[in-house]
């Protein structure tokens, strides 16, 4: 399970972009004791997928995943995580 704030370090955004994609339904995560967010390695692989248009910019080009592979590579470090 991954925070608000590591879910938003692996995929390079901020932490409001990934709040606002729970608060919208588009990213299930769920609610500790302490109020925090946990987010599934494999919710955030799944929301990548779908989404993963929404992170691609020619500024940020190679740090964010464009192919499948890179994807399950994801999926395998939010995994270990």
């Amino acid at each position: 399970m991954l925070t608000l704030g590591a879910a938003a370090r692996q995929l390079g955004v901020s932490k409001g972009t990934i709040s606002k994609a729970i608060a919208s339904g588009k990213l299930s995560a769920t609610r500790r004791e302490d109020g925090s967010w946990a987010i599934d390695g494999a919710e955030l692989a799944r929301y990548v997928e779908v989404n993963g248009h929404r992170f691609r910019s020619d500024t940020v080009a190679g740090e964010r995943p464009d192919t499948p592979d890179e994807v399950a590579e994801l999926r395998a470090r939010a995994d270990l995580a």
